[in-house]
């Protein structure tokens, strides 16, 4: 296959191909690799070259595939042609589906990319071709990179561009982001605590209210137990930066670690002492020993009346806590659910 070669520099040089789909020593390292990082700007074909060497590809522990979908449906004035359109895509989201639930495997859509990057283990190519059929019938320019550096680099200062216009493959968002869905609905019941203080009769509150703490206590390790798991590196990036932008499951510590401070009155609930309350008015209002039956009476119903006033003040203060992090899980839960939504450029 023609091809001429111009050096550019140590680890750097210029091919301009012909009948090929792209670099051979670039598409060569595709079946023993382990690391792989494609941005393109046609979707793979099935049964096209660059999809087959992908599938091919059975020693990738890490893929990061980047694909476009040409936001151009808005020039479609007819049902037709925007049926077709709308076919298209989705035939080519399916192409990537058997792909997309191997481990170590990240598939992106967007709609702006024009680059071709690809970086293979330690070699890598920036430039016209987009392996495929078409550029085989083309003549292609780009350059090959050799330096281990340049490509750590390039890897990293492309997808900081691209990532913010990314859509994680439907078949990945939906898996990921459905089971912290389910987590934070089956497991964050925040509610319920509240139902449980609330209708407990006076004999048993003090005692829900200390459960209650405890039980939100639970619940906030439970959900730094989850970031930590969300911050790892394994995770998809979209995930991840839902949940940094979120900072959803911090907000959640954030609110239950205040507890003491900006709710005050759940723990002075909890530390009310109905004895204590008797006989501090005991000692401040009675003053002869015959009349200490009668003031120890007095005593219980004054206990009892600011033990209700303190009650409903904890309940108010237990319902803001609630409504925080219910709205707080609300959030999350939204962003989780946009994520899930397929990639699909037919919405007007």
């Amino acid at each position: 296959m023609p091809k001429n070669e111009i050096e550019l520099s140590e680890g750097a040089k210029l091919v301009i191909t012909k009948d090929e789909h792209g670099p051979q020593e670039v598409y060569d390292r595709l079946p023993t690799a382990s690391t792989a990082f494609i941005v393109t700007y046609n979707l793979p074909k099935a049964g096209g070259p660059l999809l087959t060497a992908l599938e091919g590809a059975t020693q990738l522990e890490s893929l990061r595939l980047v694909t476009n979908i040409p936001n151009w449906w808005a020039s479609y004035w007819r049902d037709g042609p925007k049926l077709k359109a709308r076919e298209a895509i989705k035939s080519s989201i399916d192409r990537l589906n058997t792909l997309a639930t191997r481990r170590g495997v990240e598939i992106y859509f967007t709609r702006r990319n024009h680059a071709k990057i690809y970086v293979v283990d330690d070699i890598g190519y920036v430039g016209s071709s987009n392996f495929s059929d078409e550029s085989a019938s083309n003549v292609e320019a780009g350059v090959i990179l050799e330096d281990e550096d340049v490509l750590a680099e390039l890897r990293e200062k492309s997808w900081d561009l691209l990532k913010a216009d990314a859509l994680l493959h439907p078949t990945l968002a939906t898996a990921v982001a459905a089971s912290l869905e389910d987590w934070l609905v089956e497991e964050l019941q925040f509610e319920s605590i509240y139902d449980a203080v609330h209708d407990s009769d006076s004999a048993h509150a003090q005692d829900e209210f200390t459960k209650a703490v405890q039980r939100l206590l639970d619940l906030a390790h439970r959900a730094e137990a989850v970031l930590d798991d969300a911050r790892d590196p394994a995770w998809a990036e979209p995930l991840q930066a839902v949940i940094r932008e979120a900072t959803s499951l911090d907000e959640i510590g954030d609110v239950l670690g205040n507890l003491e401070y900006s709710y005050g009155k759940i723990q002075a609930c909890i530390g009310f002492s109905f004895d204590g309350a008797i006989n501090q008015h005991i000692v401040e209002n009675c003053s002869e020993e015959e009349n200490l039956e009668w003031w120890h009476e007095e005593g219980v119903r004054v206990a009892e009346e600011q033990w209700e006033e303190l009650r409903a003040e904890a309940l108010k203060d237990l319902r803001r806590v609630v409504d925080a992090l219910e709205k707080i899980k609300r959030k999350l839960l939204t962003q989780l659910r946009q994520l899930q939504h397929p990639v699909d450029n037919t919405r007007t």
